[in-house]
């Protein structure tokens, strides 16, 4: 009886029935687990060599002169890798030579968005619109300094800069205030880094051509537009427009489109006729 009473002491006897075994993580699962990202860092892989093929494919079909087959294959890379600087501007090379100023503008405007420090993109950018005959654009000094800085300047460097100085300056200045003793120095230091950590984070955000030029639009038209006084056909003719010239859309209005360009003559045209330089989903 002594030796049943201990047994059923036992940690794996209940009431005299045996406990269920614990249960753990087999090793086929354990195996699993550890292939996950293996198999993810192959697909990834996989994804970009063949991605790398495809811009291969397009540069020496550009090489060889074969201008749609690499027109279709920049716009494919664009379509499967997303937004990309460089993809923009090769794909411009290729609408000029198949003679499309006007998408060539749209897509030189679009790289020199995405990076703003493409001279290579300004360059030719400008010299298209002189053989258009588009006027260069009046450059008021709210629009210089934010192309100098966005030239200049990396602005996400710059926008990651100004926000650790902003945080670091709010929580000085929060652990200035519930500390003890002389605090005229230490506020004055936190107060330092909060304001211009907040004044270059706003700098390099108003200077992101993403948020200046949000609202700007290319003449697609081969003929150019009209810009009319009203939203009809029947309107009064304010200024022509060339394509490849660059506009604002200030609203919308079922088909139409209320455009100012960067001169300041405002008006109305077809919004089928033009496309916006932030590409829409």
């Amino acid at each position: 009886m002594m030796n049943s009473a201990k047994m059923m002491t036992f940690p794996e006897i209940q009431n005299g029935l045996p406990l269920p075994a614990k249960k753990g993580m087999s090793f086929p699962a354990v195996r699993s687990l550890m292939l996950m990202p293996l198999v993810a860092f192959a697909l990834i892989a996989s994804t970009w060599l063949s991605f790398g093929d495809a811009l291969s494919d397009a540069d020496a079909a550009f090489v060889a002169g074969d201008y749609p087959a690499a027109m279709r294959a920049y716009e494919s890379a664009l379509s499967a890798q997303g937004p990309s600087a460089g993809l923009y501007y090769n794909l411009a090379m290729t609408q000029l030579r198949q003679n499309q100023p006007a998408e060539a503008a749209l897509s030189l405007r679009r790289a020199i968005m995405l990076d703003p420090r493409r001279s290579d993109a300004r360059v030719a950018l400008s010299d298209l619109e002189r053989s258009q005959g588009i006027a260069p654009e009046p450059s008021a000094w709210t629009a210089r300094w934010r192309q100098i800085l966005a030239e200049k300047v990396s602005l996400t460097a710059l926008t990651i800069i100004g926000s650790v100085l902003a945080w670091v300056g709010a929580f000085w200045l929060l652990w200035v205030v519930f500390r003890k003793g002389r605090k005229f120095w230490p506020v004055t230091i936190a107060l330092v880094l909060l304001c211009v950590g907040k004044a270059i984070f706003i700098a390099a955000y108003l200077a992101d051509p993403r948020v200046s030029e949000r609202d700007a639009a290319v003449v697609l038209a081969g003929s150019g537009v009209s810009l009319l006084a009203a939203p009809a056909d029947q309107s009064a003719v304010v200024l022509k427009v060339p394509a490849g010239a660059n506009l604002y859309v200030h609203r919308r209005s079922g088909d139409w489109s209320y455009c100012e360009t960067p001169t300041g003559e405002k008006g109305w045209t077809s919004t089928k006729s033009i496309e916006c330089v932030v590409p829409t989903a």
